[in-house]
């Protein structure tokens, strides 16, 4: 598997349970970057969400959502991770540092 920056990725050892829960609509994520849950992220919403601070997207977070939920995920990230403002626009949702 190769990373954003299209560096080969380190294996890791994933828990069986966690392998198929997508099918039930939940999405794990370990240590991965914010760009790629928000670019999964972006196919559950019914609004486009754009990491607009590219430091924010290198973000590594461990989380977890549900595909019918992505808003309430989002009104938990600003909570979770100070750092971050969540930010509703007309065209589409923005996340960005404070």
């Amino acid at each position: 598997m190769l990373d954003t920056s299209g560096a080969l990725k380190t294996v890791r050892h994933v828990p069986a349970e966690q392998v198929a829960t997508w099918r039930q609509g939940q999405h794990h994520y370990i240590d991965e970057p914010l760009g790629i849950v928000i670019a999964d992220l972006n196919r559950y919403a019914s609004r486009r969400i754009v990491v607009d601070d590219p430091a924010v997207d290198s973000l590594r977070i461990t989380t977890t959502f549900f595909s019918d939920d992505w808003q309430g995920w989002l009104a938990t990230l600003e909570m979770a991770v100070p750092t971050l403002q969540v930010r509703q626009a007309e065209d589409g949702v923005y996340i960005s540092g404070r």
